[in-house]
């Protein structure tokens, strides 16, 4: 954690390093969607830094009797309250105070022993005056623009996003309020909603954890997640010998469901899931006596039944893997020749691999290239079939249904690509993409000024 913390702090200076540069160091705020630490985008990473706060208040308990590992972890906590300061992030902010607020209340508390209390009390108090005096001078006030939640255009257009985004949500959720749309596809299960509206502030990104499950999972996913975290706070209500490691869980976790609240990552990113289960575990992991069930091998045929399955499973397992870790390869490859203009390379790489969408998507736009580079209309055809076939695969990606327009205008089937763009523009009459379309598809039929009213 502290190396993590590390790269991301000497990230932050580069990139305030370059904001300074452009002569815009006085208004951070406004470009911290540009900060990427460690490859992460801004409200990703501090969502994992809240992460790191539960586990490092356990490990402060866990070592508080060696000075020098707690001193290190002190450093590590300083650290990680730093990098969440430096975020700029509202539910970040949020969610910071709640779990500094909750330890606070914790350590004060008589179920916490004395000794606990001048070891982790102390450390944790000093964290907080350490952090804020190590914040540069520049950022005191983007830290104050923050904490009054609505100040800067930013602040009013990413409030205005989530608003917007929640109301597709509850359509969405009402259109598919079983089993949603799929793991992955909030994005395209609320475009139609939102985004086809060019008037409308739009995030791609779910407003929250909650809304994304519902959204993805519907009421099926809401009952299995609300059931495991119902189940956690009945058995942290019936444990009798609460202590440090329990009530510090706790916090950690709400702490963690706060920031959640404000941007979904826990089912977007493995290693947010794999945090939060960590807590779990360590929670769980208290108890002596759990129950178990007994399963009886006595018979070695069941045994070897069961180790055949296994292996059966492991070996589909590792080629789905290798599948999807070769397409991806081919695909960077393929993306590399297209941005070289290397078309035949290009088309060595996209006919290896397999015929999901993204890739019929791809080869659609190489054919297109080469059609334009040598006029082969065999490409042309090419192009459209692979983008009909990707259309059949995901019929609800309105986009390429508006790149077969294009191409069947290219064939000269004007009336079939004038009926698609036309229905894509009834639908979505807000949406300026279709407008210029119809006005492209029109060109030399019509009136130059009849075909400007679709400009306007």
């Amino acid at each position: 954690i502290v190396m993590v913390l590390l790269i991301a702090l000497y990230a932050y200076g580069l990139f305030f390093q370059v904001i300074e540069n452009t002569g815009w160091n006085n208004h951070l705020l406004d470009f911290k969607y540009l900060y990427r630490p460690i490859g992460f985008l801004n409200n990703t990473w501090n969502s994992f830094l809240i992460s790191f706060q539960g586990i490092l208040i356990l490990a402060l308990y866990y070592y508080r009797e060696k000075k020098m590992l707690r001193f290190c972890i002190f450093l590590a906590i300083v650290g990680v309250t730093l990098n969440i300061l430096l975020t700029f992030s509202r539910g970040a902010y949020i969610a910071l105070a709640f779990w500094l607020a909750g330890i606070a209340i914790l350590l004060f508390s008589p179920v916490i022993s004395l000794d606990v209390k001048k070891k982790v009390g102390i450390i944790i108090s000093f964290t907080l005056l350490l952090s804020m005096s190590l914040l540069p001078q520049h950022t005191i006030k983007n830290v104050y623009e923050t904490i009054q939640f609505s100040k800067t255009v930013s602040q009013q257009r990413s409030t205005a996003g989530r608003i917007n985004s929640m109301q597709a949500a509850k359509e969405v959720f009402k259109n598919h309020i079983v089993t949603g749309v799929g793991q992955g596809n909030y994005s395209l299960a609320v475009n139609p909603y939102l985004f086809e509206n060019d008037d409308v502030t739009f995030t791609s990104f779910a407003s929250s954890s909650v809304v994304q499950l519902g959204v993805e999972k519907g009421m099926i996913g809401l009952l299995i997640w609300g059931g495991i975290l119902i189940s956690f706070f009945i058995l942290f209500i019936k444990e009798k010998r609460k202590d440090f490691y329990s009530y510090a869980i706790l916090i950690s976790l709400i702490a963690i469901g706060i920031r959640e609240l404000f941007f979904a990552t826990f089912f977007e990113y493995l290693g947010q899931a794999i945090i939060v289960f960590t807590l779990l575990a360590i929670y769980q992991n208290r108890y002596t006596e759990i129950p178990t069930i007994k399963l009886n091998f006595s018979k070695r045929s069941n045994l070897a039944g069961i180790f055949i399955l296994l292996i059966l499973l492991c070996v589909f397992i590792t080629y789905l893997k290798n599948k999807q870790d070769t397409d991806t390869g081919l695909n960077r490859k393929y993306l590399e020749c297209i941005q070289t203009n290397q078309l035949d390379s290009a088309e060595y790489y996209i006919n290896r691999s397999s015929g999901n969408q993204p890739n019929l998507i791809n080869k659609s736009m190489l054919k297109w290239l080469q059609y334009k580079t040598d006029e082969d209309t065999a490409s042309l055809y090419i192009a459209k079939a692979c983008l009909q076939k990707a259309i059949a695969q995901n019929p609800n990606d309105n986009l390429l249904k508006y790149n077969l327009a294009m191409v069947l205008k290219q064939e000269g089937k004007k009336d079939s690509a004038m009926w698609i763009v036309k229905q894509l523009s009834d639908a979505f009459p807000d949406n300026a993409l279709y407008h210029t379309g119809i006005y492209c598809i029109e060109k030399g039929e019509k009136d130059k000024q009849e075909r400007k009213k679709h400009l306007l």
